[in-house]
């Protein structure tokens, strides 16, 4: 019977006693499964469509199935119905079992199932590997959960979304998507059919096999004979621009150049395309390195090698190191270094193997060293908190920049360029309770220890580091401990030390002081000590400790205040209260403000009230007589009261409590408690039914207590009310509510019968009712014996790797903690593949392997096989397998290792895959021979010697001659001799090894003709024949030899050396003497066989050497020159004759024969003609020969010829006042000087008074008046070239002139008296306006008179003018004129307590306020502090020293009656100087009375009655711990005479 999804309800009766129970179970049988899973609650689910089938007991009679829905109810004992759209549908069954009437209501949840959908994208080529792109287009009306693809290959997935498969096995398939939503319901689609084949196998076979040219050209043979496939097709590109479509091409020619040409072979067959490459390098040898010139001993570097040969060896001083290798396609490896020596080292790099090999390579590079160490002059260590250190940098000489860090006490880091730096330490706290102490408990300062850094670092940017620690701050702290702070007359405080030192330095000395008169004196060890306070007061305890070196430290933070006991006396009313009638308490107590703290106790201890409010009320909440007593606390210091009164509560008073049941969930036990109540009701809050009465007893203080069951009907929140009355007292109705959650708990979730080992599984708790989750709990699943997991989600996923039935429990609370759980079982089903070889190993010329499946057939019979054999051949897919034979048919020399593997699925779909390695022998071909190539001389044959890199047990020999010559043999060594040119193939065939394997290859021998040497040169100066003139020449050889192409060395020395390679070399000659010198050339023919002739010739260097000096060589114009043969031994020697050309024009000097050397002998030339050079510049030349003028020289000098003259300009020079003016006119001087030298022209300007001036062009102000002679001198600097000249100049004096005015009111004319110098023609008043009358100047008079007139201050100026219109500095006076200061109507407002400064400043006037009152600092100044703490208004009256006028300004100050207690709510005291120390503060205090700090166990910390002192989170100098802490503060207040108070918490956060 194939059953989905359905239900079966079973019930059963159970009697016990004379009650009967209910018992309902539900079963639920799921697709394909093979056990049943228990659901325990009266609830299941379906994905529809589906059915549901009801069975009701056996024997249940009068039976009635009732379907919520529109489902057609029924009589029928077992009964089904489809459902086939989503719906909630409630059902209730009735009937009879025996006698008993039964009814059972129940609820399946039918979802809707997901629609899985996917589109299938395949690409045009189906060859492996053949890429899909799969879309999930699946819908549902729940969120999906899962999606299990299958690709019919054996392969599984999971992705969501757009995702892509590659098929990597040949055959047909088909794909399947399996969708789950997160209530459980599946769907799934399958699409097909993906068709993959396998593609073709490209094999590229060549003669030569390797594919190396180190000549200009180079040919090939390629092949295609061994590729893969049927019906191919062949595609070559050989990358140098040919192209075939042949399965064998012609001989292919490729020419030399710097990259290799890639060789492509495309195969197709069937639609598909398969492609392989290979590289063919044609070029000489080449290699180059590049390194830095300087490097850092022991840093990393890099080296940077270039070669087109495949291998590379560099050596840095040592043995030969491999490094990456280069190769055609990556020619530049770059490769890291460390030099470890210093010094100059060199690098040697070779490159490639014979016949390619690259000349080698040295390079240098100077390794660098620095050293560096730091010398101090150490201070003493001691208590100072500064002290300066001077340090010297001892480096290598190479250093060239110096870095000096450290880091100074407050954590700023300071730095220093200098090689010899002067630094100053300090160590100083901002927080006055630092504590300078060595140690780890506590973690005080330690003592300031800096760490000096210097990095020297040399131009070439190498360096080294070295610190230093050398200096100590070495600090006492004095500290010390008591044991209270506060209390009541008498007050005993013990003091104990807890002062700290360093060993080197210990205390010697201390003084105690109680803060009074006591102070107690000693030498150390320092007692603890007692101190009783007898008077109320507060008082500041300190201690004074002297160490050994005379450091002293002194601790006096803490006060101790001690206070008298305080008098405590209260009342309150009413006397008899009903309940939640408040009763107020009236303080009576005398100084009530001076009380910190305030507790009474009444109503059996339940009375709360603030501990800041003396006048607390309550509302008593117990019936009967209660007493009050009340507690003052007045720093520390406690006052109690008892009062003669009491309170009498009366009733009624009703409570109660409940407590669920977990064995019967709807029961719920009501416990209840009724105070002088005559009645009460209690509602159950779910109607059934209303209310119970309770008798009570209304009298006064009878109080009952008793319990009630109730069970509820259905689950749910339920609001319960108990309600008391009495009718005795007056009291209203006393009503008391609680909420009742009542759950039935029920785990439930659906489970496939089985799963494969490593597939996912999702266990779906949905249907599982009253589920209360909270702190990521909720559901706990049990998996087997493994830890359970649990969380608020309901899904579990799972993986088992075990095989055989697993169970899985699911365990769900309510909010109640009642419990449910259920159990069910699913079988994890596997696949154990299994296969063996023949063989592992064999030939490809001659082998197969055999494949036996041993696979298991348990637990689950295998549905299909699918066999891979790693060959690229179609796979196998068959849902039999006992044997199979496979044939290898391709390997790579020497063998190819292919993983051959094997996937098994069984009937469930479980899968496993298993691999085996098969290895293909193939032996390589590989000889040499020697020689590589022949050499031909004329017809003598050449024998070459064929040599096996392997070992082979038959060799098949063909010479690749015509008629053709075969050699079979067990010989690895063979010979043939070849006289004629040409290009032989050498054909081998070989077997290997215990499986005889075999292989054929090829090879080539290249026999070429043996090149004539010959060469020409050519020689600077030589005038025919084999000559080199020396002593120094630059000689140039060009090869002639035939035929080409050949490779020239050249030895162009006597005894050997050196060797050069190009076909055109030049090499500088060098002699003292006359020497015959023998040349000699080799050529080589190409690789490989570098067939060689030389040729040799002599050459005759004469050695003629000439100089001359001169006795300078610039000359000013018209000056001579002395030209003189160098008198220097060796300078001049071998010169047969000799003549002079001296560049000015003038003709080449006649020709003059002399002995060798030749006899002393000078020319003496005057240069006057300066239009023949080119500005001045020209060259001498000596021309001399040698003996037989078969070489000719000459020697060059240059030399100059100065051209100077002088001119200046005044001014402009244009008319009378360039050359006379007024004093104080800056004179430019304009240069008109000229010169052709490029040396430095000087100028010396004399101005007939004064400093004489060497600028160019000179600006000059004479200082006083008078006739001046201006003269400028130019001067040639190198050679002494001088001209001059000098003109006048005339300078005027400038009039002068004064006046002297009083200071007046505004609008009132006052007297000007102005003084002038003589000759004054015209004068010039400014403001003119301002002017009452202005003086008439004359020429004769010096003394005037003038008056003016202003309304406000006004600046008087006056310039004059003389008969030579100069004219005079303008003379300023400032005429001061009183004005009436400004009006000011001024305000503010301030909180009561705050000081307002006020600021009347409008000037130079004199201050007078009123009224004049105590709060005012002073009445005559303009920014007196006011300290009033009412509204007050203040007069000032303004006025000025002459009394022109007076003004009154008002200042008015609003006083805001505000005050208030501020703490942070939490604060960081980590020591960066923000928020480390928390404070009270606020509006309006004029006194802090106390601020106290409590732990959470009531423990003071801390206490201060400074506003200014807060505290900085320690204790007896520990950091206490992040966490919440209580304060308490009071102030005193300027609008109360009563304290304010509060009382909060903060936080301490580090």
């Amino acid at each position: 019977m194939v059953e989905i999804n359905k239900f079966r309800i079973f019930f059963e009766m159970l009697r016990q006693k004379t009650h009967y129970v209910l018992l309902v179970l539900c079963f639920c049988i799921l697709e394909l499964s093979y056990s049943q899973i228990t659901i325990t609650s009266p609830t299941a689910q379906i994905c529809v469509p589906d059915q549901v089938s009801c069975i009701a007991p056996a024997g249940a009679t009068g039976v009635s199935w009732v379907f919520s829905g529109g489902y057609v109810p029924s009589n029928l004992p077992n009964y089904s119905f489809n459902v086939l759209t989503p719906a909630t549908i409630n059902g209730t069954f009735t009937g009879f079992v025996g006698a008993t009437p039964v009814t059972f209501t129940f609820t399946v949840f039918a979802y809707a199932s997901p629609v899985a959908n996917f589109s299938l994208a395949q690409p045009p080529n189906p060859c492996i590997v053949k890429t899909v792109t799969l879309t999930d287009q699946s819908t549902s009306s729940s969120p999906i959960q899962s999606w299990a693809w299958t690709y019919g290959d054996g392969g599984l997935g999971a992705a969501s979304g757009t995702h892509t498969y590659g098929y990597t096995l040949v055959g047909n398939f088909t794909v399947t998507l399996k969708v789950t939503d997160n209530k459980g319901c599946t769907d799934q689609k399958s699409i097909g059919t993906v068709n993959v084949i396998s593609p073709p196998i490209p094999v590229i076979t060549s003669n030569p096999p390797v594919l190396v040219g180190c000549n200009n050209t180079f040919n090939a043979v390629f092949s295609a004979v061994n590729s893969l496939g049927s019906g191919l097709t062949y595609s070559w590109d050989f990358g140098n621009g040919q192209t075939s479509n042949q399965i064998t091409s012609n001989s292919i020619t490729f020419t030399s150049q710097p990259s290799p040409y890639l060789v492509t072979l495309t195969v197709s067959a069937n639609g598909c395309n398969a492609s392989v490459s290979t590289f063919v390098t044609v070029s000489p040898a080449n290699l180059s390195i590049t390194l830095p010139a300087t490097v850092c001993l022991n840093a990393p570097t890099t080296v940077t090698i270039q070669s087109n040969q495949p291998f590379s060896f560099w050596n840095a001083g040592g043995g030969p190191v491999p490094v990456a290798t280069p190769s055609p396609t990556n020619p530049v490896v770059t490769i890291p270094a460390i030099f470890t020596v210093a010094g100059i080292q060199s690098v040697v790099v070779t490159a490639g193997n014979a016949p390619c090999v690259a000349t080698p390579v040295t390079s240098f590079v100077t390794v660098q060293q620095v050293t560096a160490a730091i010398i101090t002059q150490p201070p003493n260590i001691g208590c100072n908190p500064t002290f300066v250190a001077n340090y010297t940098a001892q480096t290598s000489p190479n250093v060239a920049q110096f870095t000096w860090t450290f880091t100074n006490y407050s954590g700023a880091l300071v730095t220093s360029t200098l090689a010899n730096p002067q630094f100053t330490f300090s160590q100083n706290s901002l927080n006055k309770y630092t504590v300078y102490s060595y140690g780890n408990s506590p973690p005080y300062v330690l003592p300031f220890n800096p760490t000096i850094s210097l990095v020297a670092t040399s131009a070439a940017g190498c360096s080294v580091q070295v610190t230093s620690n050398t200096y100590t701050i070495q600090r006492p702290t004095a500290i010390y401990y008591k044991d209270k702070s506060e209390g009541c007359v008498p007050l005993v405080v013990t003091f104990t030390n807890a002062s700290t030192f360093f060993s080197v330095n210990p205390i010697t000395t201390y003084t105690w002081c109680d803060g009074g008169t006591t102070t107690v004196t000693g030498v150390a060890p320092i007692p603890t000590i007692a101190f009783t306070y007898t008077a109320a007061g507060t008082y500041t305890p300190y201690l004074t400790i002297g160490t050994q070196s005379g450091c002293t430290s002194t601790y006096s933070f803490d006060v101790i205040t001690v206070t008298v006991q305080p008098t405590i006396s209260f009342n309150f009313a009413p006397n008899i209260v009903c309940p939640n009638q408040p009763v107020q308490i009236t303080n009576t107590s005398p100084n009530i403000g001076s009380i910190q703290h305030w507790h009474v106790e009444s109503d059996n201890g339940y009375f709360s009230g603030c501990v800041t409010d003396p006048n607390p009320s309550w509302k008593f909440n117990h019936i009967g007589v209660h007493s009050f007593t009340m507690s003052g606390y007045r720093n520390s210091c406690k006052g109690v009261s008892v009062s003669n009164q009491s309170v009498t509560v009366h009733g009624p008073i009703g409570k109660f409590y409940f407590v669920t049941n977990c064995s019967n969930r709807k029961s719920v036990d009501f416990f209840y408690e009724l105070q002088e109540a005559q009645t009460a009701t209690l509602n159950f809050g779910d109607g059934v039914p209303n209310q119970t009465v309770i008798i009570g007893n209304g009298n006064a203080g009878a109080i009952i207590t008793n319990s009630l069951n109730h069970v509820y009907a259905v689950t749910g929140d339920y609001t319960v009310t108990l309600t008391a009355r009495n009718t005795n007292f007056g009291c209203v109705n006393s009503t008391y509510t609680q909420v009742v959650n009542v759950r039935d708990v029920q785990a439930a979730f659906p489970i496939s019968a089985t799963t494969c080992i490593g597939a996912n599984n999702s266990f779906f708790g949905l249907t599982s009712v009253d589920v209360y989750t909270t702190c990521n709990r909720g559901y706990a699943w049990y998996i087997d014996n493994l830890p359970p997991t649990d969380s608020p989600s309901p899904v579990k996923n799972f993986t088992f790797t075990t095989l055989g039935t697993h169970t899985v429990t699911l365990e769900v609370k309510d909010i109640n903690s009642c419990r449910s759980s259920v159990t069910q079982t699913i079988r994890a089903s596997g696949v154990t593949a299994g296969f063996s070889l023949s063989a592992n190993q064999l030939c490809l010329s001659t082998g197969s392997v055999i494949i036996t499946n041993t696979t298991s057939q348990l637990p689950d019979p295998i549905a299909n096989y699918t066999l891979n054999y790693g060959d690229g051949s179609p796979s196998t897919f068959t849902s039999v397998l006992n044997t199979i034979i496979h044939n290898y048919t391709t390997a790579i020399s020497p063998s190819s290792n292919y993983t051959l593997s094997l996937r098994a699925v069984n009937s469930l779909g479980c899968s496993q895959s298993l691999t085996q390695a098969v290895q293909v022998l193939l032996p390589p071909v590989s000889f040499s021979s020697s020689p590589q190539g022949l050499c031909l001389k004329g017809t003598i044959p050449s024998t070459v010697a064929f040599v096996s890199l392997n070992s082979n047990s038959s060799y098949t020999m063909d010479y690749g001659v015509s008629p053709s010559s075969t050699l079979i043999t067990n010989l690895g060594t063979t010979t043939y001799s070849y006289n004629s040119p040409g290009t032989y193939t050498i054909r081998v065939k070989i077997i290997n090894g215990p499986l005889q394997c075999e292989n054929t290859g090829s090879f080539t021998i290249i026999a070429v003709q043996t090149p004539t040497a010959d060469f020409d040169f050519s020689s600077p100066g030589s005038t025919g024949g084999n000559n080199i003139c020396g002593p120094n020449a630059t000689v140039i050889f060009t090869n002639q030899s035939l035929p080409k192409p050949n490779t020239p060395t050249w030895n162009l020395l006597p005894g050997g050396g050196p060797f050069l390679t190009n076909s055109v070399v030049s090499y500088p000659y060098t002699s003292n003497v006359n020497t015959l010198i023998p040349i000699s050339l080799t050529v080589t023919t190409g690789a490989p066989n570098f067939c060689t002739s030389s040729v040799s010739k002599n050459f005759n260097m004469y050695v003629v050497k000439g100089n001359f000096v001169l006795d300078k060589n610039i000359v000013c114009l018209n000056d001579a020159i002395k030209f003189s043969l160098s008198p220097v031994a060796g300078d001049t020697s071998g010169i047969h004759s000799w003549s002079w050309d001296f560049g000015d024009g003038s003709g080449a000097s006649s020709a003059t024969v002399g002995t060798s050397p030749p006899p002393p002998t000078f020319t003496l030339h005057t240069y006057s003609n300066y239009t023949a050079t080119a500005n001045g510049s020209t060259s001498v030349s000596l021309i001399y020969y040698s003996t037989g003028e078969y070489c000719k020289y000459s020697v060059q000098k240059p030399i100059k010829i100065i051209k100077l003259n002088s001119l200046f300009k005044r001014n402009a020079e244009l008319t009378l006042a360039d050359t006379a003016h007024c004093l104080r006119i800056p004179d430019k001087f304009n240069n008109q000087s000229f010169s052709n030298s490029q040396s430095s022209i000087s100028y010396t300007w004399s101005f007939g008074t004064g400093p004489n001036s060497n600028a160019v062009s000179p600006s000059f102000t004479y200082p006083q008046a008078g006739i001046y002679q201006v003269s400028l001198t130019a001067r040639e600097d190198d050679n002494k070239c001088v001209v001059g000249s000098s003109k006048t100049m005339t300078i005027f004096a400038l009039p002068s002139a004064s006046f002297t005015a009083d200071t007046n009111c505004p609008k009132k004319a006052f007297d000007i008296f102005v003084n002038t110098s003589p000759g004054v023609r015209t004068g010039t008043w400014s403001p003119g306006a301002n002017m009452a009358s202005a003086p008439v100047f004359s020429t004769v008079t010096t003394n005037f008179k003038a008056s003016g007139i202003t309304s406000q201050d006004l600046i008087y100026s006056l310039v004059v003018t003389d008969s030579n219109f100069c004219v005079s500095d303008a003379f300023t006076k400032n005429i001061i004129i009183y004005q009436p200061a400004p009006h000011v109507n001024w305000d503010t407002t301030v909180v009561v307590g705050q000081i307002i400064p006020i600021n009347a400043n409008v000037g130079n006037y004199t201050y007078t306020w009123t009224p004049v009152v105590s709060n005012l600092d002073c009445i005559f100044c303009h920014h007196p502090i006011s300290t009033s703490t009412v509204s007050i208004t203040y007069s000032v009256v303004v006025e000025d020293s002459k009394h022109c006028a007076a003004v009154t300004n008002k200042y008015s100050i609003r006083v805001e009656p505000i005050s208030s207690i501020d703490v942070p709510t939490a604060f960081t005291p980590n020591g960066d100087g923000i928020n480390d120390i928390i404070y009270p503060s606020g509006w309006g205090i004029r006194k802090l009375n106390y601020f106290k700090i409590y732990n959470r166990w009531g423990q003071l910390l801390f206490e201060s009655n400074d506003i200014k002192v807060g505290w900085d989170g320690r204790y007896q100098g520990i950091m206490q711990n992040m966490d919440t802490y209580v304060y308490e503060a009071s102030v005193e207040t300027y609008i109360s005479a009563e304290p304010l108070k509060k009382t909060s918490t903060f936080k301490l956060i580090k």
